[in-house]
């Protein structure tokens, strides 16, 4: 294994931990405070502005490094990104010190209450199952298809870096269109167990194809595969945010969410790159992923089967 696929693995399985942080809470908070049909369309702006975030700071690096001279840019000019995100981070600071109550408050904690987290496992341990193996194979597709695809075809399809990275940002792109679409389809026409299992499926039928052409197909197949792999997470990113909220009542929505979430995005997804390569290693075989993309898909849709969909009723 090259050092640089290597780094790249590592820092791809490094982001597991950085998964969630508020990401549950800022799901949750949008979900609540929205009309009750338009709750699938609010929760997938936390996906829309965390896409829009990489997407913004792709862009600034390569105009910093556009730029700039090489003097420059190793003598102060890297800062600017930095400086920028720190701008706009203070902005959310203020701007959540002004957000008004959701007005989903479970009733006053007496101190022989159990923990959030306590009722959660306790009293909807099925729903928690089921998010944590919704969330596993969720992880595995989303980092198997825009964070190890990339680097698998740098590696084994003989195209640029530059080209499958230009690539990747390009199908981020087009993903940010279509995750709103998405949660508003969930709202209206389609309900969101319904379009998440669709979408995993196709996810699952493709993976073998779309890895063979990443990893044959030069730079048109690359295109191909990632673009449509982009399209289809974009439909679990739209529709899964209010799907899981909605699956936990007030009293403990946060704590199931989160640690649903976090478990399955964090330990299944951010180790999937790591997975995929030790498959490659082990069996010879270069569409190892794709079975294992195969996997993930399946275990998802599985879930989401089970799972029931309140996306038509009252939030409790």
């Amino acid at each position: 294994m090259s050092a640089r696929r290597c780094s790249c693995y590592c820092c791809a399985s490094s982001r597991c931990f950085s998964v969630g942080g508020e990401f549950t809470g800022s799901v949750s908070y949008l979900v609540e405070t929205a009309p009750q049909h338009r709750r699938g369309l609010a929760g997938s702006f936390a996906n829309f502005g965390s896409t829009a975030g990489m997407l913004l700071a792709a862009a600034v690096a390569a105009a910093t490094v556009t730029l700039a001279t090489p003097e420059q840019l190793h003598g102060w000019a890297w800062r600017l990104p930095f400086l920028l995100g720190g701008l706009i981070a203070t902005g959310g600071f203020f701007l959540r010190r002004r957000l008004r109550d959701t007005g989903y408050r479970p009733k006053a904690a007496r101190p022989s209450d159990p923990l959030p987290l306590k009722q959660a496992i306790t009293l909807a341990p099925g729903a928690m199952i089921l998010a944590v193996l919704f969330t596993s194979g969720y992880g595995i597709v989303n980092y198997l298809t825009m964070v190890f695809l990339p680097v698998y075809t740098s590696e084994f399809g003989g195209v640029a870096e530059s080209s499958v990275l230009q690539l990747n940002t390009a199908a981020q792109a087009v993903a940010l269109v279509v995750v709103p679409l998405a949660g508003w389809l969930s709202d209206h026409l389609i309900r969101r167990r319904t379009l998440l299992i669709a979408a995993f499926v196709a996810e699952g039928a493709v993976a073998v194809g779309c890895f063979a052409l990443a990893g044959t197909g030069g730079v048109a197949g690359f295109a191909l595969a990632q673009i449509l792999f982009g399209i289809l997470l974009a439909l679990v990113m739209g529709t899964a945010p209010a799907m899981l909220v909605e699956l936990f009542p007030s009293a403990y929505r946060m704590s199931g969410y989160s640690v649903s979430f976090n478990v399955g995005i964090g330990i299944a997804g951010g180790t999937a790159p790591l997975v995929a390569t030790s498959l490659i290693g082990a069996t010879g075989n270069l569409l190892a992923p794709a079975w294992f993309l195969m996997l993930g898909a399946v275990l998802a849709a599985g879930a989401a089967v089970l799972m029931q969909d309140r996306s038509r009723d009252p939030l409790r």
